[in-house]
């Protein structure tokens, strides 16, 4: 007995230091900024970046990841002052083709102090380079919440919690990545073309063609 409670204890013992390291290291290039003095005494201004990756039948639309931004800017006083960023049609995989250089500059130039998403993983789904810009638009004393899931990013659990969203989005994104590739594979056994368009130039016999349910299943 008393050795079973002695195992317990050190179990215990070994979870508090693994929990306490992971919050006190995990999110340290999300840390809390200074307040700025050029926001003492006026509104914030707010600025939303909605980003969509494709046209599905499960998308949250443009429109009402806006309407919940404008929810949150409401509720804190935040004054929006330009038109939201749309990056429509955009992979959260990479930040090459998106808006990401516009709203760094408005941010280097001032124009606005709160960054609004509607979640985390439409920031990106690359925790590396998000957790960059994220801390290059810190750096220029902007603040970045999520409409749907507002952390506190001047505390340690809030940007522990960031980092883990961010994580997680990312998590997903290279499943689904995996899922298409065990299709690809399989069609490539199966002598079936990369899609289930058929082959370029050949009739497929009509009991066959499009009737692959591997690609529809993978998305």
């Amino acid at each position: 007995m008393r050795q079973s409670r002695q195992r317990s204890a050190r179990k215990y013992d070994l979870l508090c230091a693994i929990v306490s390291t992971i919050v006190t290291t995990a999110p340290l290039r999300l840390r809390p900024v200074e307040e700025q003095s050029a926001t003492v005494g006026r509104r914030k201004r707010g600025l939303i970046h909605v980003r969509v990756s494709k046209a599905r039948d499960d998308m949250i639309s443009p429109e009402l990841q806006v309407g919940h931004a404008l929810t949150l800017a409401r509720s804190e006083n935040i004054d929006v002052i330009a038109d939201p960023i749309m990056d429509l049609g955009e992979s959260g995989r990479g930040f090459e083709e998106r808006r990401i250089g516009e709203i760094r500059q408005m941010a280097r130039d001032k124009q606005f102090d709160v960054l609004i998403l509607w979640i985390w993983s439409g920031f990106g789904r690359n925790l590396r380079e998000s957790l960059q810009h994220l801390d290059a638009l810190m750096d220029y004393g902007v603040e970045v919440r999520a409409a749907k899931e507002d952390f506190d990013g001047k505390t340690t659990i809030g940007r522990f919690a960031i980092a883990q969203m961010l994580n997680i989005a990312e998590l997903e994104s290279n499943q689904k990545g995996d899922s298409w590739r065990d299709i690809f594979e399989r069609r490539r056994n199966k002598g079936l073309p990369h899609s289930n368009r058929g082959r370029f130039g050949r009739r497929e016999p009509r009991s066959t063609a499009n009737t692959h349910p591997e690609a529809e299943t993978g998305s």
